[in-house]
């Protein structure tokens, strides 16, 4: 979730922000707003979606995500803001894996009060119910263009195996599928609509968040969110 092009976008606003407040005739709007801010934040986290970062390093894997190519951010409820994953929980690794790899991760670094943690769970279910269709549309999308591209692979694996390939050329291949596979996954994501459904749920909460927070516990999430 750290995209360098929103940092600049953040970090050149402020300075705009710095230099207009130092005009007498300034007028509000002048500054970048919250709602500025919120729109680049669920920009950078739905340009995760599908990343070339979920895929495993070891090409051996072939075509496999992490999160069936959904973002950490959006997969997110109100047991991401525990210490530890509920009883309940199929998969420790994964909840954590998750965890670390969201927003969450920046309000861990706050000193939230207990009024301000509930507020924040109260506010992580209703994004929750919000994403629920749309991350389960998601999921059926991955599994079955994952099923398409696992008989590719294979077909790749068998001619390394018996020596039609090389290690690099079978690599290459490889790269080159995943890039196939991220580029179709990423149109079907937006043949669905999933980046409109997403997005205005995670504005929603964005905007929930930053009513619960004050104004320096806002800006220390904003900093952390966009490193």
């Amino acid at each position: 979730m750290r995209n360098q092009l929103f940092k600049s976008v953040l970090f050149f606003s402020s300075i705009l922000f710095a230099i207009t407040s130092c005009q007498k005739d300034q007028t509000p709007d002048q500054a970048i707003s919250a709602d500025d801010q919120i729109n680049i934040l669920v920009d950078q986290s739905w340009n995760q979606m599908a990343s070339e970062d979920l895929f495993p390093e070891n090409t051996s894997l072939g075509i496999e995500m992490r999160n069936e190519g959904i973002s950490a951010d959006f997969l997110l409820d109100a047991s991401y803001l525990e210490d530890s994953p509920p009883a309940n929980c199929e998969n420790p690794a994964n909840w954590y894996s998750t965890r670390d790899h969201s927003l969450i991760q920046c309000l861990r670094g706050l000193s939230l009060s207990t009024e301000q943690k509930e507020a924040i769970r109260v506010d992580l279910r209703t994004f929750q119910s919000c994403k629920s269709d749309a991350i389960q549309r998601a999921r059926a999308i991955y599994r079955e263009l994952r099923a398409e591209y696992h008989h590719k692979f294979q077909r790749l694996v068998n001619a390394y195996h018996n020596g039609t390939l090389t290690q690099q050329e079978f690599k290459q291949k490889v790269h080159e599928l995943r890039i196939d596979f991220r580029h179709e996954l990423q149109r079907l994501h937006l043949h669905e609509r999933l980046d409109q459904a997403l997005k205005q749920c995670l504005h929603t909460f964005m905007r929930e968040l930053h009513g619960v927070l004050n104004g320096e516990q806002w800006n220390s999430f904003v900093e952390c969110y966009v490193v």
